[in-house]
């Protein structure tokens, strides 16, 4: 049984978007994004990351999220997160929030409902490392 981890986008306490050309201009040093008949997908091209990419949103309103599915155990596969955490208010959860990441300020933009899971917000990382909790 596998499990999915998430980057999203808050702005002032609700989903925001990303634009296309930012998220594609990070991407793209990693891979390629290609439409598909269930929508955009990201395909790795420095080794499997996870099982399927999808991304939530499209090239014209710009992505809200990005759903990794099953991720795989790779040394790139941080530093992909790490930088896609560099554009502003964005969060990594992992699976059943059992850590949220960030490298902004989230104070104004976390939402309010899910605070409750997560009383002291995103933990703000400094490095690729910090992208998964060590156990």
């Amino acid at each position: 049984m596998g499990y999915k981890v998430y980057l999203h986008k808050f702005e002032n306490g609700d989903s925001a978007s990303i634009p296309y050309d930012e998220l594609l201009r990070i991407l793209q040093k990693y891979g390629e994004v290609v439409e598909r008949g269930f929508g955009l997908e990201f395909i790795s091209q420095v080794g499997d990351i996870a099982d399927s990419v999808s991304l939530t949103g499209n090239a014209d309103t710009g992505i809200t999220g990005i759903t990794f599915d099953r991720p795989i155990s790779n040394p790139r596969f941080p530093e992909i997160i790490y930088e896609l955490l560099g554009l502003p208010n964005t969060c990594f959860f992992g699976p059943n929030l059992e850590f949220v990441h960030t490298r902004s300020e989230m104070n104004e933009h976390y939402p309010q409902g899910l605070v409750e899971h997560l009383p002291d917000g995103p933990k703000k990382i400094a490095s690729p490392a910090d992208t998964w909790p060590h156990t």
